[in-house]
C-alpha cells in the first residue's frame, strides 16, 4: 500500500505547495458557508419573540431550506462534474451572502417571504460540499484520502462552532438581524477570493500528465499506485460518468446511512439551542454557545477515523464507520438521563454524541464519495450521498417539532437511538467493501 507520506515526498515542492493551497481554500470555503446557515438556529428564540413566529412555523422555514438543499445536492452534484467545482462553489457563496442580507433586512415578516428566502439559501448552500469534494478529488488519491479528508472534513465541525459563536456574539451585541447582515460581507468577500485563487485541477495550475511526479517540466504521472495519482483522465462523456456512479451499490449504501446520520445531526444542530433555553434555562446567546459542544466533540473523531481507515483497514470505510455508530446509539439512549443530572452532564453527553457521529459522517460524505465516485464522478457521488442525507434532514424538520409536543425531548432521543442502530447495521453489512483503484 502506498502511504500518504511516500506520495507527498515524491511530489515536487511547487506541487506540494499547490496542494496545501487547494486544501486551505476548499476547507476554509466550507467553514465560511456555515456563517450563512448556522445563524437561523441561533436566532430561533428571537424569531419567536420578535416576529411572533411559532415553533411549527420555524419548522416550515427550516423544512423549506432543507428541501431545496436536498434538491440542490442532487442537481449541483452532477453540475459540479460538468461545469467544475470551482465555479459552482464561488457562485453559491455569493448568492448565499445576498440571500442572508435580504433575510436580515426589515422587508417583510411573513412566513412565506422568510421561507422563500431561506429555501433559496438552501439551494445555493448545496453547491459547497459536492463542488469542493470535486476539487479535492483532483488533487489527492485513494490511499491518502482517508487521512487527508479526515483533516479536511473538520471544516463542517469547526465551521459550525465558529459560525455559532459568530452568530451568538452578533446576536448579543446588535440583535438578531445582524446575524444575517454580517455574513453578507464575510461570505461574499471570500467567494471572490475563492474564484480567483483556486484551480480546479492540477492541469489548470500548469501540471500535465507525464512520467515525472509533480513538476511542470515532467509532471506527475503513473509511477506511483494509480489510486494515488493526482490527475483525472479526460472525460469524453461526463454524463456517462454520472450514470456509472449511480450504478455503484456502495454509493447507495452510504447514502442511506447518511440519511440516518443527517436526521440526527441536523436534529441536534437545529434544536439544541432551543433545548438549552427550555430545559436548562439558558439565554439564547448562551444556548447558542453551549450547543457548539456537539460539534466540538466531533472534531477529533473526524481526524482519527480517516487515518485509521487508511492505515489499518486498507481504505475500507465500512468497519470504521459502523463501530462508532453503535456507541452513538448508546449515548442517544441515555441522553435524557444525563440532561436530568444537570447542564454539565448534558453538554458532556452531546459532546460524546458528536464524537461518535461525526467520524462516520465525514468518512462517507468525504473520502467515501471520492473513492466510489472516482475523480471523474466525485461531485455526483458526494451530491447523491449528501442529497439522501438531506432528505433525512428534511424529515427531522417535519417530525421533531411534532414529536416534541407528543413525547417531549425524551421521545426525540429514543428516536435518535433507533435511527443510530439502523445506520450502524447498514455499514456493518459493508465490512469488506473496498474502493477500486482509479
Amino acid at each position: 500500500m502506498v502511504s500518504s507520506d511516500s506520495i507527498q515526498s515524491a511530489l515536487s515542492p511547487s506541487f506540494r505547495w499547490w496542494r496545501y493551497r487547494i486544501f486551505f481554500f476548499t476547507w476554509a470555503s466550507y467553514v465560511i458557508y456555515y456563517f450563512s446557515r448556522k445563524n437561523f438556529p441561533v436566532t430561533k428564540a428571537d424569531l419567536i419573540s420578535d416576529l411572533a413566529l411559532t415553533e411549527i412555523q420555524l419548522g416550515y422555514i427550516e423544512t423549506a431550506y432543507l428541501a431545496l438543499y436536498a434538491v440542490g445536492q442532487f442537481c449541483n452534484g452532477a453540475l459540479g462534474d460538468v461545469l467544475g467545482g470551482r465555479r459552482i462553489v464561488a457562485a453559491g457563496m455569493l448568492l448565499s451572502a445576498i440571500l442572508n442580507l435580504l433575510f436580515g433586512l426589515p422587508l417583510s415578516t411573513s412566513v412565506l417571504w422568510l421561507s422563500s428566502l431561506w429555501a433559496l439559501n438552501g439551494y445555493v448552500q448545496s453547491t459547497g460540499w459536492p463542488g469542493n469534494v470535486q476539487v479535492m478529488a483532483q488533487w489527492y488519491g485513494v490511499h491518502e484520502r482517508g487521512t487527508v479528508m479526515g483533516l479536511w472534513c473538520t471544516n463542517f465541525q469547526i465551521g459550525g462552532v465558529i459560525a455559532n459563536a459568530f452568530a451568538a456574539l452578533l446576536l448579543a451585541y446588535w440583535g438578531w438581524r445582524s446575524t444575517y447582515i454580517g455574513p453578507f460581507f464575510v461570505v461574499g468577500i471570500f467567494a471572490v477570493l475563492y474564484f480567483f485563487l483556486v484551480k480546479e485541477t492540477p492541469k489548470d495550475a500548469g501540471f500535465h500528465t507525464g512520467n515525472g511526479i509533480g513538476s511542470r517540466e515532467q509532471p506527475y504521472g503513473t509511477s506511483l499506485d494509480q489510486g494515488a495519482m493526482l490527475i483525472a483522465e479526460e472525460d469524453e462523456n461526463k454524463w456517462e460518468t454520472i450514470k456509472q456512479v449511480l450504478r455503484v451499490p456502495m454509493v447507495w449504501y452510504m447514502g442511506f446511512t447518511y440519511f440516518c446520520l443527517k436526521f440526527i445531526r441536523y436534529g441536534l444542530i437545529f434544536w439544541l439551542p432551543l433545548y438549552f433555553v427550555q430545559e436548562m434555562g439558558y439565554s439564547p446567546a448562551h444556548a447558542g454557545l453551549a450547543a457548539t459542544l456537539f460539534e466540538i466533540g466531533g472534531v477529533p473523531s473526524v481526524i482519527v477515523i480517516g487515518l485509521i481507515s487508511d492505515r489499518f483497514f486498507q481504505s475500507r470505510r465500512g468497519p470504521i464507520s459502523s463501530l462508532p455508530l453503535f456507541f452513538l446509539a448508546g449515548f442517544c439512549l441515555i441522553q435524557h438521563l444525563l440532561g436530568r443530572a444537570g447542564p454539565m452532564w448534558a453538554m458532556m453527553g452531546f459532546a460524546m454524541m458528536g464524537f461518535t457521529l461525526y467520524g462516520p459522517d465525514s468518512l462517507m460524505c468525504g473520502a467515501g464519495a471520492m473513492d466510489f465516485g472516482t475523480k471523474k464522478g466525485a461531485s455526483t457521488a458526494a451530491g447523491l450521498i449528501n442529497g439522501l442525507g438531506s432528505v433525512g434532514a428534511i424529515f427531522q424538520g417535519l417530525i421533531i417539532p411534532r414529536l416534541k409536543l407528543l413525547a417531549g425531548w425524551h421521545g426525540i432521543f429514543i428516536l435518535f437511538f433507533a435511527i443510530s442502530l439502523i445506520s450502524a447495521f447498514i455499514m456493518l453489512s459493508q465490512w469488506n467493501t473496498v474502493p477500486d483503484k482509479e
